[in-house]
């Protein structure tokens, strides 16, 4: 026998009843009133066909296609699996080149009489070619790119490689100086320069005129000291007063400018007597002094000069 609910729980509709529908008896039990408005939703959804895939209609397979390259294909250089692939991929080769050649990883005999060019510097490699590289590696790759080059002109390859380690615009040939000669006027075109100074200096046999910058050089130059730093070439291989001389000199000041006419007019002496020219070179009078100003220092009153130190 069915026992009532306790009277202390409110009755509750049915779930799929609609409200108002319902009524509850003497003995506390829910009946429907009215049976056609029940509406049942429990399979509403099941039954539209919208919402599931016909069963009539197959689904698609997808199977692979082996023949398709992948997206990502794996690299062929074994240098990628390195933490430094750049660097690894030019040493390689050029460990290959050397074998090619024949060449001794460890003879350094084999450049020592050769002209090298000038290599990158080991920041340069680093900005520019992206080599993770430190003092160490970077001298031992230098020593088997000089071992290398010492076969560039037997090969194409060698060369086309090499070019790729030199600044730019810079061929990896060194340059050859041509010697200056005499023009079809039996003049001599030298430069010289001292400090900022540059200057340029034609001569020719004459009897001894001296022009700097469209002026006689005894009046450009004041000094007895910057004239005698001019003559003093031409004192030494005793060829005062045989050559005319006009020369150009810009920037700098009487000391740089005669400096640099001098070093000039020394040129110009040996390739008119390139008997002299030995002797000249090892006296210094051809030899451009790369001395400089040194520069103030921050902080004190002059380059090497420093304030008197006070204790308080």
């Amino acid at each position: 026998m069915a026992t009532a609910p306790p009277t202390n729980q409110p009755n509750r509709p049915l779930r799929h009843a609609v409200q108002g529908s319902t009524t509850v008896d003497k003995a506390g039990f829910t009946s429907i009133t009215n049976p056609a408005l029940f509406v049942d939703r429990t399979n509403e959804r099941s039954k539209d066909r919208s919402f599931r895939t016909p069963r009539n209609q197959p689904l698609a397979k997808t199977e692979p296609n082996f023949q398709s390259p992948h997206p990502t294909p794996r690299p062929t250089d074994i240098a990628y699996f390195t933490g430094n692939p750049k660097y690894y991929a030019a040493l390689m080769t050029t460990n290959d080149l050397i074998r090619k050649h024949g060449l001794d990883f460890k003879d350094t005999t084999q450049f020592a009489e050769v002209e090298l060019p000038k290599w990158m510097s080991l920041e340069e490699m680093k900005t520019r070619l992206g080599y993770h590289m430190y003092q160490e590696r970077y001298t031992d790759f230098i020593t088997r790119l000089n071992i290398l080059y010492t076969v560039m002109e037997k090969d194409f390859e060698v060369r086309s490689f090499l070019l790729g380690f030199v600044g730019p615009k810079t061929d990896v040939a060194p340059k050859v100086e041509e010697e200056p000669t005499l023009d079809e006027y039996g003049r001599s075109h030298t430069l010289g320069w001292r400090k900022s100074a540059r200057a340029q200096c034609w001569m020719v046999r004459g009897e001894g005129h001296f022009y700097v910058n469209g002026i006689p050089m005894s009046t450009y130059f004041g000094q007895a000291l910057h004239r005698h730093e001019i003559v003093k070439p031409f004192d030494f291989t005793g060829t005062l007063g045989k050559y005319n001389v006009w020369a150009l000199v810009e920037h700098g000041g009487p000391t740089g400018q005669a400096g640099a006419v001098a070093v000039a007019a020394a040129k110009g002496i040996a390739v008119h007597e390139p008997e002299w020219k030995t002797a000249l070179h090892e006296s210094g009078l051809s030899v451009v002094d790369p001395r400089r100003v040194e520069r103030k220092k921050t902080g004190q009153p002059k380059a090497r000069k420093k304030n008197q130190w006070v204790k308080r």
